[in-house]
């Protein structure tokens, strides 16, 4: 095959997306949810990095340069 793997569904097939009135801080909100994914991804890899970016699809050095960025620990 082609090694192609079903994703999850996208973000905006589970939940209507909502703007307030006053708007939102969209580069905020976007790196909170990268901060979530990058802990969450490291805690099911068992703190292995390279596992870890794996299961975001990105390569090991994309994912300790977010980690540094957002002063995430090691």
């Amino acid at each position: 095959g082609s090694g192609y793997q079903k994703k999850e569904k996208s973000i905006e097939d589970k939940e209507v997306i909502k703007i307030p009135e006053g708007g939102i801080d969209l580069k905020q909100v976007l790196s909170d949810i990268e901060k979530r994914y990058l802990v969450k991804a490291l805690e099911k890899a068992g703190g292995k990095k390279k596992r870890a970016a794996e299961l975001l699809g990105l390569t090991l050095r994309e994912f300790r340069y977010r980690l540094s960025k957002y002063g995430i620990k090691e």
